[in-house]
């Protein structure tokens, strides 16, 4: 019994020190970035986590990326049963092209659930200049290469 209880206040612990993690009541709010650092024109995903009981949508508020701009969004929800309750996990990913070089702050990010508001820590990234052949690939066709414009082939 002694041993189940220290393996829980452990797991309680390392979910506190997760960085840019919030952990309240019944919901998870974590936000954190693939890497600390990244060359100016490539891609960091950005992801916030909302996980818990919950019922209803949670209010997310995400802000800006200053310095880096979105290239893309996606969204993924997973619900499971856990003693007979429903736990539901929404994951939030931004994928930001990184500008100019320098430190750069994302977040914090907020999110409002039934008249609670939780607050993520800010994830820290350093933009560092770019190095040739490691930016995003341009959106002109290459010469010789098809075209798809619609669903159609030109």
């Amino acid at each position: 019994m002694k041993s189940i209880l220290s393996s829980y206040i452990a797991v309680f612990c390392l979910l506190l020190a997760l960085p840019g993690s919030v952990l309240c009541a019944d919901l998870e709010v974590r936000a954190e970035a693939d890497k600390a650092e990244v060359a100016s024109g490539d891609i960091l995903n950005f992801s916030l986590t909302i996980a818990g009981l919950l019922e209803g949508s949670p209010r997310v508020e995400i802000g800006t990326f200053d310095g880096f701009s979105i290239l893309a969004t996606r969204q993924r929800q997973q619900i499971q049963v856990e003693q007979g309750k429903q736990v539901r996990s929404i994951l939030l990913v931004y994928a930001l092209v990184a500008g100019d070089p320098g430190d750069r702050t994302l977040g914090p990010v907020k999110v409002m659930y039934e008249g609670q508001l939780y607050e993520t820590k800010p994830v820290q990234v350093k933009v560092v200049p770019g190095v040739p052949g490691s930016r995003v690939p341009s959106s002109k066709p290459e010469p010789n290469k098809p075209r798809l414009q619609g669903g159609v082939v030109l």
